[in-house]
């Protein structure tokens, strides 16, 4: 499976993630601040990786295995953020309710498109570090 075939599967998890989060009545704040608990590991383990310098013999550390399994459960819920907060923002903005519509409609979304951009970016820097041409 492709990089992109890979993140198109976690936006999709996403999405039903979404569905059943706002069929139960959870906040799509609540799920931003979920991604953020595995993105807040991917952001410290690249830091840790990116801070080692190459010729350097691996120490040990955590494994790979567990960046990853952060890594997509962080785009997941990120995913899942950003749709559940246009759900929300679309209900709210029906029930007349402007100042919530426009924080989960807006806000939130862009709020998890900024920690997607960020995780990635830290991934990749972590995933290509020791790259040479």
């Amino acid at each position: 499976m492709t990089a992109g075939e890979t993140i198109l599967v976690l936006g999709l998890i996403g999405v039903f993630v979404a569905l059943y989060a706002h069929s139960r009545g959870v906040s799509s704040w609540w799920l931003f601040g979920g991604g953020c608990v595995p993105g807040v590991v991917v952001v410290l383990l690249a830091v840790q990786v990116l801070s080692t310098p190459c010729d350097q013999p691996d120490t040990g550390g955590v494994s790979g295995g567990f960046f990853v399994i952060c890594l997509g459960l962080s785009l997941t819920l990120y995913a899942a953020a950003a749709f559940a907060g246009v759900l929300d923002g679309v209900r709210f903005a029906k029930a007349g309710l402007g100042g919530r519509a426009f924080s989960r409609f807006v806000a939130c979304p862009l709020a998890s498109a900024v920690g997607v951009g960020v995780d990635l970016y830290l991934a990749l820097g972590a995933f290509f570090h020791c790259f040479e041409l």
